[in-house]
């Protein structure tokens, strides 16, 4: 299921919810290792609070590499899944759809937000615009 929000790139207004975006190298994940995940699995994370996604480059490619996943595939759904824990209210992962915890790449028909996902991530944006 689509959760019916465009993405528009644009200049910063006002009623906008920012969210910034990092793709991190190897080297850059090495500098700021202590407030990083070390489990080599973890390919992107995000905070809430911050409105940060930190997706790692090399981890992203290295897997895709190995399962001979499409890079392009890989790298959205991995964005909307971290897009999702800043946007859903709580951290936590579901049983279905993208926001399950971990990533295959051989299933990808299946991530989707849910119905009720979708409905809390478009009441989060229009929140944000009557502000």
């Amino acid at each position: 299921m689509r959760a019916g929000v465009d993405v528009v790139w644009k200049e910063e207004a006002a009623t906008a919810r920012r969210l910034d975006l990092l793709v991190l190298s190897g080297t850059m994940i090495d500098r700021l290792i202590d407030s990083m995940p070390t489990d080599p699995r973890v390919l992107a994370t995000a905070s809430r609070e911050a409105s940060l996604v930190y997706v790692f480059a090399e981890r992203v490619l290295e897997m895709a590499s190995k399962t001979d996943g499409d890079i392009g595939d890989a790298l959205g759904n991995i964005l909307a899944h971290e897009i999702g824990h800043v946007l859903l209210p709580g951290r936590g992962h579901s049983s279905i759809g993208i926001m399950q915890a971990g990533y295959e790449f051989r299933n990808l028909s299946a991530r989707r937000f849910t119905a009720a996902q979708a409905e809390m991530i478009r009441r989060d944006l229009q929140n944000t615009r009557a502000k």
